[in-house]
């Protein structure tokens, strides 16, 4: 069988057959690899940007697309969308110096191992130079699936304070963040739950948190910070587990909260807020109030019968929205683009400043000699300073970040979310917190950015 197996690769080499040149002559599902259409990983296809050319730059997005069960996190999508504007934008202006980048895209249904397998065969097998990806466990478990691969990982989500620890330590520098950590969010949360006046009968406050490195990082930061100002509950669950959701919201009914902080993705907000509505000890009649985390900012929520009703007035934080200068652009771009408005969901312009510096970091690595791979792209990351003039993050302003990049200056860059001051050590940035509000007509609004108390 060996035998006729290098017989066989030897005749097709010989013979100068080629299935592909450039990715487009394969299928969605495949790559072009040494001139053979490889199959991608289950539940990758390309995406956004540009795939007939031959030397393009592609990254790849791994992100929680869907759940377990196949249902769309609209959240996520809005993210995926802020991906795609950025690439087209950038690729109107060249890309990198005439190379224009394409995105695959991965849905990893929350499952940690998919994920793994995912981004450990695009960087090994693809020689992908850059992965985005989306949420704290996710980006700890594809760090780790490409660090030997030294890949560049950036994510828009990722907030929780274990990233901080994982930087330095474990990851080489190599993974990165536009979005504060959660050690800020949950100083503005917990200042919002003492002060303000929706939550002044709030004596026992509930924490119900998706058990990974998300809400097990932002809930210890909330009862850090509550303690000795109001008594805490704490109600962990299994993400997607409906027993272990069904378990968690009948805690809080026996501990007699009388109110609950959400830390969770939309899918299993929906489940809680579907058995609290249940339980007359969590409803608004009962004096109950609800508050949330960022990844709860989604108006599906509202889909839930009797969620506008009881949640009106219910408050919320979020790394802020539209922080910068720019956001205005980038929201009427996004809102004609896609017909949605970026503002409706946490993390989009978060998204869209991401991959801008994905973009100006490979812009970076193919300059000056420099090697185009992950280890150059997060080099780059060194050039974004918090000095000198601010160059806002537009596509008027590309080409000059495109440049200045290359040349291998110095940067102050300001993003769509807010100023892009990188913590030292750290891999994410200090910027503003949102603080957003439920509507009684079942909106959303923002109610004021806060900078974080020291």
């Amino acid at each position: 069988f060996c035998a006729v197996l290098l017989g066989s690769c030897s005749l097709t080499t010989a013979t100068g057959f080629e299935e592909c040149k450039v990715d487009v002559d394969c299928a969605a599902s495949s790559a072009c690899i040494d001139n053979y259409c490889i199959r991608l990983p289950e539940g990758c296809a390309r995406g956004p940007g540009e795939f007939k050319q031959a030397d393009r730059i592609a990254f790849a997005g791994v992100l929680p697309l869907t759940d377990s069960s196949g249902v769309r996190d609209e959240s996520e999508f809005a993210g995926l969308d802020a991906f795609t504007q950025a690439i087209e934008e950038m690729n109107q202006k060249d890309g990198a110096n005439g190379r224009r980048f394409g995105l695959y895209v991965c849905d990893t249904q929350r499952d940690g191992e998919r994920a793994e397998t995912q981004a450990g065969w695009l960087a090994t097998e693809l020689g992908i130079p850059a992965i985005i990806t989306s949420g704290s466990q996710q980006s700890l478990d594809v760090s780790g699936a490409t660090r030997a691969s030294q890949t560049f990982i950036m994510s828009a989500t990722a907030t929780s304070p274990e990233l901080v620890d994982q930087f330095s330590s474990n990851t080489d520098s190599l993974l990165w963040r536009t979005a504060p950590p959660d050690t800020l969010q949950g100083r503005v949360l917990a200042n919002i739950l003492v002060n303000d006046p929706t939550y002044a009968g709030a004596t026992k406050i509930g924490i119900i948190y998706v058990n990974d490195a998300y809400g097990q990082g932002l809930s210890a930061e909330l009862v850090k910070r509550l303690a000795g100002l109001r008594t805490t509950e704490t109600a962990p669950f299994t993400s997607g587990d409906d027993m272990s959701i069904g378990m968690a919201v009948t805690g809080l009914v026996n501990q007699m909260v009388n109110a609950t902080v959400v830390i969770g993705v939309t899918s299993d907000t929906r489940k809680i807020l579907e058995r609290a509505f249940l339980q007359s000890a969590l409803r608004r009649t009962s004096g109950h109030r609800w508050a949330f985390a960022d990844a709860s900012k989604d108006p599906t929520i509202l889909g839930v019968p009797n969620a506008v009703t009881e949640l009106a007035g219910s408050l919320g934080t979020a790394p802020a929205q539209g922080a910068g200068s720019a956001y205005p652009t980038f929201r009427n771009a996004y809102r004609t683009r896609f017909g949605t408005d970026p503002s409706s969901f946490s993390f989009t312009s978060h998204s869209y400043d991401a991959m801008y510096l994905v973009g100006l970091s490979a812009s970076y690595a193919t300059g000056g000699g420099r090697t185009l791979n992950g280890r150059t792209m997060a080099d780059a990351m060194g050039k974004v300073v918090s000095t000198g003039p601010a160059v806002t993050i537009e596509p008027s302003q590309f080409s000059a970040l495109r440049n200045t990049f290359t040349a291998g200056q110095t940067v102050n860059v300001e993003g769509n979310s807010g100023k892009l001051d990188f913590i030292p050590d750290a891999g994410a940035p200090v910027s503003p917190i949102e603080q957003w509000r439920i509507e009684g007509d079942g909106g959303f609004t923002t109610v004021q950015l806060v900078d974080p108390p020291n």
